[in-house]
């Protein structure tokens, strides 16, 4: 049996798939199985991944089209490895990224979750650029969870490997969550097991202009799910939260959005826990 998982979702995304699959087998590290979860994909990329003849790699081809949670969940339930590690089908694994994350959980029995560092590519102009995402190093406990809440901690997707164990215990990622579903998971994880950040840079991040993480329809009622999931949030990271929201209706206005800026003002206004009125918010 492996002893490290690799999920990798997805969905019509022949032209970066086969590079995020060539980064898993030019690991260092050998001991490994890859899932690749096909989510309903109508271009070629599941013929693309069958065509790969290394015995490791292992083929799950969803019926129809379900999100990338419901993908990664699919791979992480059909996982052999003790440990899970995720991999989205933008990024690449730097060729020791295994390595290190089979040296880390086997030196610390007591780990359940390691968050690592990454470089993320930019490719959308005006401002292409390259920037380090390093985390704190060896950073656990409760300043672990206040740190996610903070922003202090880089914890995109393929950040993030785990003991398959943990995963099934906290119930997986929420399918139902259409964005922050990474935060989420982590702060769940947070509340009972062991979690560790580290300053390890181990893996390229490209973000294109259509990453679901740019998509700012979604944000404002993220925010809000994370609020309704983690009370801890609003009580004692408020300040933080406020910031980000002000950020989102600045941006809104900032490029016309004001058909989102009105709907999310809607939004806000009705989420009662919040303490400032939107006015008070943005002045």
């Amino acid at each position: 049996m492996p002893s490290v998982t690799v999920v990798l979702p997805v969905f019509n995304r022949v032209q970066v798939v086969a590079r995020a699959v060539d980064s898993v087998l030019e690991q260092t590290f050998e001991d490994f199985e890859l899932i690749v979860v096909d989510d309903g994909s109508s271009d070629g990329t599941p013929d693309l991944v069958a065509g790969f003849l290394d015995p490791r790699i292992r083929l799950i081809s969803l019926p129809r089209n379900r999100g990338a949670c419901a993908a990664r969940n699919r791979g992480i339930e059909a996982a052999n490895g003790d440990v899970v590690c995720l991999l989205d089908s933008d990024d690449v694994y730097r060729p020791d990224k295994l390595a290190v994350v089979a040296e880390l959980f086997a030196e610390r029995p007591e780990l359940d979750l390691l968050v690592d560092s990454f470089v993320c590519h930019k490719a959308v102009a005006p401002k292409s650029r390259t920037k380090v995402k390093q985390n704190p190093p060896e950073l656990t406990g409760a300043a672990f969870r206040a740190a996610l809440f903070e922003r202090r901690i880089a914890k995109a997707t393929t950040a993030l490997s785990v003991r398959r164990r943990a995963l099934l215990d906290v119930g997986l990622f929420d399918e139902k969550l259409r964005r922050r579903q990474d935060l989420d998971l982590v702060l769940r994880l947070a509340r009972k097991h062991v979690c560790l950040s580290t300053d390890r840079v181990l893996w390229e991040k490209h973000e294109s202009a259509d990453a679901i993480s740019r998509d700012h329809r979604l944000f404002l009622q993220a925010s809000i799910d994370i609020c309704e999931r983690h009370p801890d949030y609003l009580r004692h990271h408020a300040p933080v939260l406020y910031r980000d929201l002000r950020s989102h209706f600045a941006w809104l206005a900032k490029h016309g959005h004001w058909t989102s800026f009105g709907r999310d003002a809607l939004r806000y206004a009705r989420f009662a826990p919040f303490r400032h009125s939107l006015a008070r918010l943005l002045l």
